[in-house]
């Protein structure tokens, strides 16, 4: 990463924090408005474009697809193996990713989504193993309410989408 280019994150990131509504076009706002000073005139647009795919990322405005496992001998063992998983590479692997200051949502949880066949249409599956951290630990009980009705809500209106295609 050149020395323009460090010195523009290092610039927008906090702007960028202290934004309560923050969207891709702020994000994307805030990079031109820097880049239009003379010291960060030789960021490219495509670096430009990196940088603020990147802070969208780490600020949670979206994020990619992430892996996905596509074959039918494929069986879901996370849940199940979690209590025997040593660890320790686990433990590294999450500062990796904090090192690289994504949002600490996306390290305290996953998702699973399977699709099978069942009958004449398919079988969706949905699973978020979402882990409260700190304080919020204590809104556990509230939370789970929450997103089972979050969940219902979803399960009714991809039925309704579903059915119509």
């Amino acid at each position: 990463m050149s020395e323009a280019l460090e010195l523009l994150e290092e610039t927008v990131s906090p702007m960028v924090l202290r934004e309560k509504d923050r969207t891709a076009a702020s994000i994307r706002a805030m990079i031109d408005q820097m880049r239009a000073l003379p010291m960060f005139g030789e960021v490219s647009d495509e670096q430009a474009e990196r940088l603020a795919r990147l802070l969208e990322e780490r600020n949670g405005i979206h994020m990619g697809v992430g892996a996905i496992v596509d074959t039918p001998e494929f069986r879901p063992w996370l849940h199940d193996a979690r209590a025997r998983i040593d660890p320790h590479y686990w433990s590294r692997y999450k500062k990796l990713l904090q090192s690289k200051k994504l949002p600490a949502d996306v390290i305290t949880s996953t998702d699973t989504i399977t699709v099978q066949p069942h009958g004449s249409g398919s079988e969706i599956t949905y699973v978020a193993d979402i882990q409260l951290k700190g304080a919020a630990k204590l809104a556990t009980p509230v939370v789970k309410l929450v997103f089972e009705k979050i969940g219902s809500d979803t399960e009714d209106d991809m039925v309704q989408v579903l059915n119509r295609l």
